[in-house]
């Protein structure tokens, strides 16, 4: 099982908004098991692979082997189920997904994850697997691309505000960590109210930035003891949970489908059809 816990909802929250925001069946599901099972099947394969040292490869060894085994023909049963249900938007979704979770595995292996630059990337990573969830239940491209990059700038800031609570603690220079999460925030903010005046995303999508912000610029502006670490962690357990509350009623359910153009058929013939029925109810 990965032993970075904040692992855990960089991947979970973010898929439970997307299965909660819209209807989905079974290639959303087939997708999840993916995500989790490779998830899941990660820590084993980094064991095996030596990244842990060769006492963890040899006192673990086989509790490993198990894991990835078990773990991993989860994700092998998600992606063939779903590969069989991929159309074109659907395969880019998840190709996307794939290419940076396994960019994810190389740098872990190479040691780099526990980096400021490994960890912002394991978040991009872990948070991308909304988005071919998201466009299985039905959201359009622009919805669920939001939604990703609002999930990556929520532990993006928070990434990076509790690297910049771990340099204090060690007498290093916090400014990288303060800078990036500035940067971050700018930025996910502009492109939400950019996407907003576009008509991309609904207007009140803003707001749901607004958690993660104040929480960030609390860690990063008021000094807090690493000690402080695990009840950081569960500030950001919070934090994401009222995100996640935020992007339910900013986003809403998933309309349906419009008449026009379904089947070929137009909204006009529909009513013309249906006048009959009207008048016997009449």
């Amino acid at each position: 099982m990965p032993r970075e816990h904040g692992t855990y909802g960089e991947l979970f929250f973010p898929l439970a908004t997307a299965l909660l925001l819209g209807q989905p069946g079974l290639t959303a599901w087939a997708l999840c098991a993916l995500a989790i099972g490779g998830f899941l099947a990660h820590e084993g394969f980094v064991v095996l692979a030596g990244g842990r040292g060769d006492r963890a490869r040899r006192d673990d060894g086989v509790r490993a082997r198990h894991s990835l085994l078990s773990f991993g023909a989860i994700a092998l049963a998600g992606s063939v189920t779903a590969a069989l249900r991929l159309d074109v938007t659907l395969a880019w979704g998840a190709g996307v997904a794939i290419l940076l979770s396994g960019a994810a595995v190389l740098t872990a292996w190479l040691g780099r994850e526990h980096s400021l630059p490994g960890e912002l990337f394991a978040a991009l990573a872990l948070t991308s697997w909304c988005l071919p969830v998201a466009l299985a239940g039905g959201l359009q491209v622009h919805s669920a691309t939001g939604l990703w990059l609002i999930w990556f700038a929520v532990f993006g800031m928070a990434t990076t505000a509790v690297q910049s609570v771990i340099a204090r603690s060690t007498r290093r220079s916090p400014t990288i960590a303060n800078t990036l999460c500035a940067l971050i925030a700018a930025l996910a903010l502009g492109s939400v109210l950019s996407a907003t005046q576009s008509g991309w995303l609904p207007v009140g999508v803003a707001w749901t930035l607004l958690p993660a912000g104040i929480a960030s610029f609390v860690l990063v502006a008021r000094p807090v003891p690493a000690r402080q670490l695990r009840s950081i962690g569960w500030s950001i357990i919070a934090v994401s949970v009222v995100t996640l509350a935020t992007m339910l009623w900013a986003f809403g359910p998933v309309p349906p489908l419009p008449l026009e153009g379904v089947a070929g058929v137009h909204a006009p013939a529909l009513e013309s059809a249906a006048e009959p029925l009207h008048a016997l109810r009449g």
